[in-house]
């Protein structure tokens, strides 16, 4: 049976660093770190990820979420990331390492800190679900999309209704 680690929400706080944490794929251990400085007057975010290939670096305003991510019939997982965006928006990034260098195969805009796991393959790896507020003040309908991990990288397709079976 295949699992999925719950998205393990940090709380930030304004301090130098945050406590490290370890990203296990493929075998191999990460190690990781969130580090806090203030430019003109706004904290900014780095997070970063020492690997074999290299040592990857990511800046944010924001970073209010971080888990893993099981891939089904390997031992693999991705690094799965939620920044804030801007205003009312947020951003999903999703990291992958391939031969000790780390990849970003996902990064979504979305208008909610709400993201979905559900296995609407029934492969045992779970499909990322995020929603897209519309324009207008509320005047237009979101988007639901489902980004879909499958050969490599995901796919995304807009959905209307998803129900079970």
């Amino acid at each position: 049976m295949r699992r999925l680690l719950p998205l393990l929400t940090l709380l930030i706080a304004c301090r130098s660093e945050v406590a490290p944490f370890r990203w296990t794929t493929g075998a191999h251990e990460y190690d990781c770190i969130v580090r806090d400085r203030m430019v003109d007057g706004v904290r900014q975010q780095t997070l970063t990820i020492d690997a074999e290939g290299g040592t990857f670096h990511r800046e944010g305003t924001n970073l209010i979420a971080i888990g893993m991510m099981e891939l089904a019939d390997t031992n693999e997982s991705l690094l799965v990331t939620q920044w804030v965006g801007g205003a009312n928006t947020y951003e999903l990034a999703v990291y992958r390492l391939v031969n000790g260098k780390v990849f970003e195969v996902l990064n979504a805009v979305t208008g909610s800190t709400e993201l979905a796991y559900l296995d609407l393959g029934d492969d045992g790896t779970y499909d990322i679900v995020t929603y897209e507020r519309g324009s207008g003040g509320g005047m237009s309908p979101g988007k639901t999309y489902v980004h879909t991990w499958r050969e490599g990288r995901f796919f995304r397709r807009e959905v209307t209704a998803i129900s079970a079976q």
